[in-house]
This record gives structure tokens, C-alpha cells and sequence, in this order.
């Protein structure tokens, strides 16, 4: 007979620490945009330094625009986050066909989060450099280590909701000849 107990036990921890995740992406936001509002240089040089141009001076439009990238990818985490915790949630719930939906959810948001990491990027090095001389300017489609870690936990989700999908078709077959 399997232990579920350790298994609900082990779900109830993930969730709890997803949930902790979740409550510390929800408070960078505001931290965020309070950091910048009050210490503007610091974060300006943060951001260009974390794009590859540590010699860039900005211009507010171009500080928003970065603020923006950051702010929307901060929430798109949030929501992966939130699909994620929400697995676990259906799973000690016992709602397998809930937590497979949820499941598939945070695939799809992992897929969202490497195309917009990818459109990021891209945007920010074109922002940083909009004000460069001419020839100085640049447009860098990147591809890295992120995006591909990215897209295997976008497969194993997928994989993962594939499982649990099966499992609850099962479950109720079982009912059913019981």
C-alpha cells in the first residue's frame, strides 16, 4: 500500500514554499518601483549593467521603459508561481484533473516567459542604445542559458500535467470497476 501520507506531506511543503515565493515576487514589485523612485541612480545602473552596457547614461523614458520590462516579467513570474502552488494545492485537495490543468497553466506560462525573456532583451539592448551615435546603436536577440533551462521546466510541466492527467483518468476507472 503506498504512503500518502509522506507524499501529501511532501506536496504540502512544496506548496508552502512556492507560497513564500510567491509572497516575495508580490513584494518585489513595490519594492521595486520604490527603489527606483527614491534611488534612481542606483537601480539605473543596475539594470544597465545586468543588459551588458555599464557605460550607458539613460534617459527617464528609457529608465520607465526597463522599469516596465522588469515590472511585467516580475508579474508573468508571479502567475507561473501561482499555477505552480495551485498544482499542489489540487493535489492535497485530491483534484487530480484540477492540478493537471494547473499543471499545463504553468507550461504555458514557462513558454510565455522564454519568448518574452527573449523579446526582453531584446528591447532593453535596443532602449540602452537608442541614444548611442549612430553605428553605436544595437539590436541583440540572445539566446542563453536561462531561456533553455526555461524551456526544459516548460517540458517536464507538460510532462508533469500529461502524468497527473492519466493518473486522474485512472483514478476514476478504478472507481468505476470498484
Amino acid at each position: 500500500m503506498m504512503d500518502t501520507h509522506r507524499l501529501l506531506s511532501r506536496a504540502a511543503g512544496i506548496k508552502r514554499l512556492l507560497t513564500t515565493l510567491l509572497v516575495l515576487l508580490g513584494a518585489a514589485v513595490p519594492g521595486s518601483l520604490i527603489y527606483a523612485a527614491f534611488y534612481r541612480p542606483a537601480f539605473e545602473r543596475v539594470l544597465i549593467e545586468a543588459i551588458g552596457y555599464p557605460n550607458a547614461t539613460l534617459a527617464l523614458w528609457q529608465f520607465g521603459a526597463l522599469l516596465a520590462l522588469a515590472v511585467v516579467h516580475i508579474l508573468a513570474l508571479a502567475v507561473t508561481l501561482w499555477h505552480g502552488r495551485q498544482v499542489f494545492a489540487e493535489l492535497l485537495a485530491e483534484r487530480i484533473e484540477r492540478a493537471a490543468h494547473h499543471a499545463r497553466k504553468v507550461s504555458m506560462w514557462l513558454w510565455g516567459l522564454v519568448g518574452y525573456s527573449i523579446f526582453a532583451h531584446t528591447t532593453a539592448v535596443l532602449t540602452v542604445t537608442w541614444t548611442f551615435p549612430e553605428g553605436e546603436r544595437a539590436l541583440a536577440i540572445s539566446l542563453s542559458s536561462v531561456q533553455v533551462s526555461t524551456v526544459l521546466a516548460a517540458l517536464m510541466a507538460s510532462l508533469f500535467a500529461q502524468a497527473l492527467q492519466l493518473g486522474a483518468e485512472l483514478w476514476r476507472d478504478h472507481k468505476e470497476v470498484i
